[in-house]
């Protein structure tokens, strides 16, 4: 299993489908905006599809998963897991939840975008 991106490190990137029609890269948002990727354990059951009105991406063979270290492999879905990451692709905020009924509500997600970054940045 592979360990979360680290907090001031480079972000894994991945290439994965969309609701949208299209494939979507970390890369692709670098230099443009922050990203909050939020891995949901089966997310496309009914429960999870009515609780959403964003596009979703998908990934059936749980690579991103494995990358990021969300998977389960003994149930083959993932933790639920948070990772924000600056324009940059640098993770700034990681969270995952220690059991899978768990989630984090959208004002903290929304608190956690609005934060300045907690790490050092530095000038290039």
């Amino acid at each position: 299993m592979q360990l979360a991106p680290v907090i001031g490190q480079p972000a894994p990137d991945f290439t994965l489908p969309s609701t949208a029609g299209k494939d979507v890269t970390l890369l692709s948002h670098r230099g443009n905006s922050h990203v909050l990727l939020a891995s949901f354990p089966l997310a496309f059951t009914g429960t999870a599809k009515e609780r959403m009105s964003l596009h979703l991406l998908s990934g059936f063979k749980r690579e991103v998963c494995r990358l990021y270290g969300t998977l389960l492999e003994d149930k083959f879905f993932s933790r639920r897991a948070y990772y924000l990451s600056d324009k940059r692709g640098i993770p700034r905020w990681t969270h995952t939840e220690a059991e899978l009924r768990l989630r984090r509500q959208h004002d903290e997600l929304i608190t956690e975008i609005r934060k300045p970054p907690q790490f050092a940045v530095s000038a290039r």
